[in-house]
This record gives structure tokens, sequence and C-alpha cells, in this order.
């Protein structure tokens, strides 16, 4: 990331002075009521996407485990699957699609917060159930699945969290804490040699899991606030603050009356590189900065002209 932060500048001023010079402002997209419109979805949402699907089937006849890689096994049990005529004991194919790394974060629109609050995610699986004739299948909810991932040095303290359906590009992903405070356990892996660590996750319906940790909010904590050059807004432009030292990706949101972007709840003195994609006509532009988390400043950047293969490397590298 040298030739980025050689090629940005970064002003910090002590305290918030709102751009208000409308000759030289582009339009930001607005609701009715004047607030930013977040149903949209820009270029930047949708053309670094990068889905890997894997598939796997199992019989539902007795217990089984489908083996995705040599990472990922779903536990499935025999009596997990419903059809409106009664228990489905054929076969039950899956597609998993795991988002792992920061950049792919970015790239899926899978950022990490629950409201205000930012989720360290250790990972985030998409699983989709259906059967080969397209018979509509429904999880029994007395039932459970059992995800079996292999990672060094699992941690303690883990949550699991499902998406839910009213989610948008720009808050990402509306996540919601499952009830069950035992559902991911630190654990040997099932199948495999003793040897082999990670986390066995323990969920009640197919879709899209994280798999993560709350940050310590507990320290005083604040807004970080993002101005760019006028014809940056958010009918063009992606910001993102992403943590240095954790797994945390998080979308900056648009502040329409101050036209900037800004994200809430960073703890203090937090290291984070803010990061700048932007599409306007058919060039793109990208430019980012390391700098600790601090609410009395206000960053200031200028993104520069940049190709597609610059930005894919840049998300790769994160």
């Amino acid at each position: 990331m040298l030739w980025l932060l050689q090629s940005c500048t970064k002003e910090i001023s002590e305290e918030f002075v709102a751009y208000n010079n409308s000759t030289n402002d582009t339009a930001w997209l607005t609701t009715g009521n004047g607030s930013a419109d977040m149903s949209i979805t820009i270029p930047i949402d949708t053309m670094f996407k990068r889905t890997q699907i894997i598939t796997d089937s199992a019989r539902l006849n007795t217990n089984d485990i489908m083996s995705f890689n040599n990472q990922v096994k779903l536990l499935v049990r025999s009596n997990s699957v419903f059809t409106n005529q009664g228990p489905y004991y054929g076969t039950l194919m899956v597609d998993l699609n795991i988002t792992s790394t920061k950049g792919d974060h970015i790239r899926n629109n899978r950022f990490n917060n629950v409201g205000d609050l930012p989720i360290e995610a250790m990972s985030i699986f998409s699983l989709r159930g259906y059967a080969p004739n397209n018979v509509a299948l429904f999880v029994n909810n007395n039932s459970r699945f059992d995800l079996i991932h292999k990672l060094p040095q699992p941690q303690s303290g883990l949550k699991l969290y499902y998406a839910e359906s009213a989610s948008n590009n720009w808050g990402g992903t509306a996540w919601v804490p499952s009830t069950d405070t035992n559902a991911v356990v630190p654990t040997p892996i099932l199948g495999t040699t003793i040897t082999d660590t990670g986390y066995n996750v323990a969920f009640k319906r197919l879709g899209t899991i994280m798999i993560g940790k709350p940050i310590d909010t507990t320290q005083q904590h604040g807004r970080v606030n993002l101005i760019l050059p006028p014809n940056y807004t958010n009918a063009n432009t992606a910001a993102y603050v992403i943590y240095q030292q954790q797994k945390v990706v998080l979308r900056m949101l648009p502040d329409v009356t101050n036209r900037l972007f800004y994200v809430n709840a960073v703890p203090n003195n937090t290291p984070i590189y803010v990061l700048v994609i932007s599409k306007r006509g058919n060039q793109l532009y990208m430019t980012g900065a390391q700098t600790l988390a601090n609410p009395t400043q206000i960053h200031r950047l200028s993104p520069q002209p940049v190709s597609r293969q610059q930005v894919e490397q840049l998300l790769d590298n994160l």
C-alpha cells in the first residue's frame, strides 16, 4: 500500500468545519425528507464482488457430514429438514461461500457492526440449502446444524450472529445475535485428528451467519469523520474504516448536511486505515491513510486516478 499512502494527502483539523460551498458541490442522493438515501447501489458496491461457491450434498436418512474443503465441515441430522408433507430424507444440497479476509468484506458488502457497535469477525458463512428437484425445504425448529471450522489458535468468547434480510450496501448486513450464548465453542475438529483445532458452531437456520465478538466499547470512543473534494459524494464514492490490528471493516455513512462520510463508536486511539474508492464516469479513483481514531480530528483525503488492477491488488492485500 506504499504507493497509495504516498499519493494521498491527509490533513487534520482540531475542530469540524462543514463544507457549505454549494457552487462547487455535486449532488448528494437524498430521500424526500433530505436525509441520505441508504437504499441506493453505486458501482463500487458490485464491481469487485468475489463469490467462490463450494457445493456438497448429504442424504438425510441418517446423520451425515458434508466436507466443503479441508477447512469447513457441516454436520446435518436426519430430522433437520422438512417439506410441506413432513420429514425429508432425500438429498440435501448446500452451497457455501466464505467471507474471511478484510478485502472480501468490502467486495461482498459484509460489514462488521451491530447497530453502532463494531464486531470483530472471525468468518462469515453464507449457506444455501436446496433439494435437487426444487422441493421447498424448511428447517426443523427443534433441530440444528453444526458447522466445524478448522482454524489455528481458536479464541474464546465468540458469538453467533444471523444476517437479517433488512440489509443495505451502506450499513452492510443487519446482524442479529443468537440467543444461544454457547453457540460457538473452540474444539478439536470432528472427524479429523486431535491436533486439528477450530470452532464448532451450532445454528438453527441456513442463510448467512457471522462468528465474531464485540469490540470493547467500555473505553472512550467516538466518531471518525472524512471530508473529500466536493465531487466525491454518496452517489459515486464508498469510504471504509478498517481496523489494522483486528478483523473489523466498517462502511462509512453519508452525512448529507455536512457533506462528509462518518462512522460511529470507534474506540479512541485505535490504529485504523481509512480507504476511499470512487468511480466517476469510466475512471476509478482511490486513496487511503493510516491514522489513530480520534473524535476531535477531521480527515481530508484527495482520491487519485487508479486502474481496476490497483484496486483489486489493494483489496487482496488488506
